[in-house]
């Protein structure tokens, strides 16, 4: 389930410029140590090297960077894209909770 949340959070993010009314969404803050897929944890962190130079974090963007760093894996990838994206800012920063209580949970876990 937190896989689906994290392909979900991830696409939001991703497609947030394509929509006016979800903006916001583009700005989140992403902690990649927040993902428990290795992949999902490289999409997160591209777009936070991303944003803190200035570039667009869309999906061509991402992409782009994923293969320039051979990190992309092509199933995995569209695996985000296909996925839902959260419609409001309050959606994604939800969910963006569960993922981080989660990653607590799971590193307590291990210890």
């Amino acid at each position: 389930m937190t896989e689906d949340i994290e392909k979900s959070v991830l696409s939001s993010v991703m497609f947030a410029g394509t929509f006016n009314d979800r903006s916001q969404i583009k700005d989140v803050e992403l902690n990649e140590e927040y993902f428990g897929n290795y992949f999902h944890k490289a999409v997160a962190k591209v777009i936070n090297a991303l944003r803190s130079k200035g570039k667009p974090t869309d999906e061509l963007t991402v992409s782009f960077y994923l293969q320039k760093n051979n990190l992309f894996h092509e199933q995995n990838f569209l695996a985000i894209l296909t996925a839902n994206p959260f419609g409001s800012l309050s959606s994604v920063n939800h969910y963006i909770g569960v993922l981080k209580e989660h990653s607590v949970k799971s590193k307590w876990m291990n210890i």
